[in-house]
C-alpha cells in the first residue's frame, strides 16, 4: 500500500527522559548551548541549536547538525512535569507493560521521584547524518539531566546514554533491513 503524501517518513524514534529535578522551559536554550558544545568538541563542525519554541506550548524546534558538509535535521523536544496531563510518558509505560510485564514494572517503579519528562523525537532517521544527530542529541541531553532513558522502540530501560544508543541504534538497523526487504 503507497504512503499517504502527508504521513511522516519513516522511521521516527521518541526516547523518554525521566530527571530527578524540575526542568524549566527556561533552562532549555541553556542545555541546548551546553550540549551543542560538547558535541562540537566530539565531532568537528557538530551543533545543536534551538529554531523555535512553539507558542504557549512546552514544545521546542531544534535543529542538529551533525558535523562538516552534512545535511541538518530537525528534532522536537517537548519538555512537561510529571504531573502534567497533557504529558504522554504513562503511554509509553503502558507500551512497555504491554510488551513485556516484568520491564513495564521495572519502567514504571524507575520512575519513582522523577520530577520532569522530555521528549526528544527525530525522523527520516534512515539517513546516517539524521540518526546521528538523534543519537548524539539523546545521549548528550540525557547524560548532562543525570536521566532515565526509556525508549519504546528498542524497549530500552536505562541510565546509561550509550547503552540507549546502542539500542537504539540496532532497532533502527533492524527497521531499515525490514523495510529494504519489502521494496524488494
Amino acid at each position: 500500500m503507497p504512503t499517504p503524501p502527508n504521513a511522516p517518513e519513516r522511521p521516527t524514534r521518541i526516547v523518554a527522559l525521566f530527571t530527578a529535578r524540575n526542568v524549566t522551559l527556561e533552562e532549555i536554550p541553556r542545555l541546548v548551548e551546553f550540549c551543542s558544545q560538547a558535541y562540537g568538541q566530539e565531532t568537528p563542525g557538530a551543533s545543536i541549536r534551538v529554531v523555535e519554541r512553539i507558542e504557549n506550548q512546552p514544545i521546542f524546534r531544534l535543529e542538529a547538525l551533525p558535523g562538516v558538509m552534512l545535511k541538518e535535521s530537525e528534532l522536537i523536544l517537548r519538555v512537561h512535569r510529571m504531573d502534567d496531563p497533557t504529558a504522554d510518558w504513562r503511554a509509553i509505560v503502558a507500551h512497555f507493560k504491554k510488551l513485556d510485564a516484568e520491564i513495564g514494572q521495572i519502567a514504571e517503579n524507575s520512575l519513582e521521584g522523577a520530577q520532569s519528562y522530555l521528549a526528544l523525537t527525530g525522523s527520516k532517521l534512515s539517513e546516517m547524518g539524521r540518526r546521528r544527530s538523534f543519537l548524539n542529541a539523546g545521549a548528550l541531553f540525557g547524560s548532562a539531566l543525570g536521566a532515565l532513558f526509556l525508549d519504546p522502540a528498542s524497549v530500552t530501560v536505562t541510565t546509561d546514554p550509550g547503552e540507549w544508543a546502542e539500542n537504539c541504534e540496532q532497532s533502527l538497523d533492524i527497521e531499515s533491513a525490514m523495510a529494504a526487504s519489502m521494496r524488494r
